[in-house]
């Protein structure tokens, strides 16, 4: 079995442990072949068609090489394991990253949402504004006020309310209520919408 190196990350560490991968099956093959060789010149070295002498070869290589194999397989499950807990903390550091990035897009997110709803705010304050219109003086000599010019003209209005509200009540909080009220009935026209 082969490892793609393609498909892992190619730093240093990584190719180290893919060469020592690729080095313990090399070594478990020569490991191997050097078994039997060695069994096949100890003993005749020709094949048998006796059966006692195919288990013999079978429990030879067995308790040779099972011992080897077992130790390579331990190497091999080490190496894959510090493998994994390579990609692991890649894996965990670029989550933390990720956190991170979206904590400052919520943010953005948060940030834009506020200053969208601000601006509406201020559009409907003008378009408000901008609707507003009232006539005012009496019957020959009447003006109409519109937009911003009715801000004026209502500072005006109360102030004078205000002033003769409390020279008759002697109360700030009843010369408020009462120059409150006469606002309302004089310009709700004016500011409903």
């Amino acid at each position: 079995m082969e490892i793609d190196s393609n498909q892992i990350d190619t730093s240093p560490k990584w190719r180290s442990l893919i060469r020592d991968f690729k080095r313990l099956i090399a070594v478990s093959l020569i490991i191997a072949i050097c078994a039997g060789v060695m069994y096949a010149s100890k003993f005749n070295g020709g094949l048998s068609a006796d059966s006692g002498v195919w288990g013999a070869f079978g429990d030879f290589m067995g308790g040779v090489l099972n011992p080897i194999f077992a130790f390579m397989g331990l190497i091999a499950l080490l190496l894959t394991i510090s493998m994994q807990s390579e990609e692991l903390n890649n894996s965990t550091k670029e989550l933390r990253n990720s956190a991170e990035a979206l904590m400052e897009q919520s943010k953005s997110l948060e940030r834009q949402n506020f200053e969208n709803t601000f601006f509406q705010l201020i559009s409907l304050h003008n378009e408000i504004v901008s609707g507003m219109a009232k006539r005012v003086g009496y019957r020959d000599n009447r003006t109409k006020l519109e937009g911003r010019s009715c801000f004026a003209y209502f500072y005006g209005f109360m102030k004078e309310r205000y002033g003769r509200a409390f020279l008759d009540k002697g109360d700030h909080l009843a010369a408020s209520e009462h120059t409150y009220q006469k606002f309302l009935e004089e310009g709700v026209n004016t500011f409903g919408h």
